[in-house]
């Protein structure tokens, strides 16, 4: 009878062993899919994206929005001047944060955060919900890198 019982919690014992082992691997495997995602190429580890951008934005009352977005290490200054009879500049400070790696969201004083994918020498701004720009006027969305 004692070797049923020793039968009995030495295989309980080893079950026990078993899932605890299959939990490791899986917390391993979890580590390594968050690793290898941090080291994936995109434009956050891949370019040379700090810097000056210049673009004309299109506008709908005015001939359009002569912008200057310079990228520093965490915080940025766009400066907006719009180009009407009466010419008006706007300057936001502030800073931004990274979105999987190929977008920044500019996060200061304006109503809401303003999103760029950022590519070789060139950010490409997107709509309100974080959608590339399409139609007719999508190339005028671009800000250059000087």
């Amino acid at each position: 009878m004692k070797k049923i019982y020793l039968f009995v919690l030495v295989a309980g014992l080893m079950l026990a062993g078993c899932k605890s082992s299959n939990k490791t691997k899986d917390e391993a495997s979890t580590e390594t899919k968050k690793e290898a995602v941090s080291n994936m190429h995109n434009a956050r580890n891949s370019l040379d994206y700090k810097g000056i951008y210049k673009g004309v934005l299109p506008c709908a009352d005015c001939s359009g929005i002569e912008t200057t977005l310079t990228l520093n290490d965490n915080d940025y200054i766009m400066v907006m001047k719009y180009l009407s009879k009466e010419e008006y500049v706007y300057t936001e400070k502030g800073t931004y944060k990274w979105k999987n790696g190929n977008t920044i969201i500019l996060q200061g004083d304006d109503d809401g955060p303003t999103q760029y994918i950022v590519g070789e020498n060139m950010l490409k701004q997107l709509d309100q919900d974080g959608n590339v720009i399409t139609g007719p006027l999508a190339d005028l969305y671009i800000l250059k890198k000087q």
